[in-house]
């Protein structure tokens, strides 16, 4: 009676087309990830303060705020920083006077090569 059973298996009448047919799966975003895609999810003030969250960090990458985003010497921070293990980090903006400016906070490879930006204003003022 076992033979009845392995028979039953091939009465469908042959292979469709979903048990032949292998699926070609298009892999680029996850080989971009695991590359490093670096963005800013939000930038927060307190004072002069700037608290950023970054998602998707690579650990290379270092931490600006520019008042021309594209120029490193119009970094506006008292020195550049790291992202933390949870994707957080810290900036100082040294001087008060620029409260209120718009700037940009840009992250930045060793080599300065700028992987994600978003704009802000000093102080979080309006």
């Amino acid at each position: 009676m076992g033979h009845g059973v392995g028979s039953e298996a091939y009465a469908h009448g042959g292979v469709s087309l979903q048990e032949c047919v292998t699926p070609v799966l298009r892999v680029t975003l996850n080989e971009d990830k695991t590359l490093g895609t670096t963005r800013i999810v939000d930038v927060r003030w307190k004072r002069l303060r700037a608290g950023v969250k970054v998602e998707d960090r690579d650990p290379s990458v270092r931490t600006d705020i520019r008042l021309v985003a594209a120029d490193a010497n119009s970094s506006v921070v008292t020195s550049l920083k790291q992202i933390e293990p949870d994707g957080q980090v810290s900036l100082l903006v040294a001087n008060e006077d620029l409260t209120g400016k718009t700037a940009t906070v840009v992250l930045v490879t060793a080599d300065g090569t700028i992987v994600a930006k978003a704009d802000t204003r000093i102080g979080g003022a309006n």
